[in-house]
């Protein structure tokens, strides 16, 4: 009887320098435009603009949360950092296919 050889799975690449800190930036510099344009700016535009950070924050939630589970993160993990219960992470997320991934990868990589 032969055994099989467990699939490896590929280690993921390494977050190119300074890509955590440049995330920390925008987090920022977001809070502070958005203040800013609440002060000084149209209220409209200050909400369209806050709709398409929503969208855009929202999709890349998606990512993340998918390739977490494609790296074996369970559930509790992944709803802690999002401040959910493990239950709610999951039924929020468990809609999303492998599919959305691939297709967000090849995009990127096009």
């Amino acid at each position: 009887m032969s055994k099989r050889k467990k699939p490896q799975s590929r280690s993921p690449r390494p977050p190119r320098p300074g890509a955590k800190h440049q995330l920390d930036l925008l987090v920022d510099a977001t809070h502070a435009n958005v203040t800013e344009l609440a002060l000084t700016g149209e209220p409209l535009e200050v909400l369209q603009r806050l709709r398409m950070q929503r969208e855009l924050t929202a999709q890349s939630t998606d990512v993340a949360m998918l390739l977490a589970r494609r790296r074996g993160i369970p559930w509790s993990d992944i709803g802690a950092a999002l401040g959910v219960s493990a239950q709610a992470a999951e039924q929020r997320f468990s809609r999303l296919g492998s599919t959305f991934v691939e297709r967000f990868l090849v995009e990127k990589a096009a």
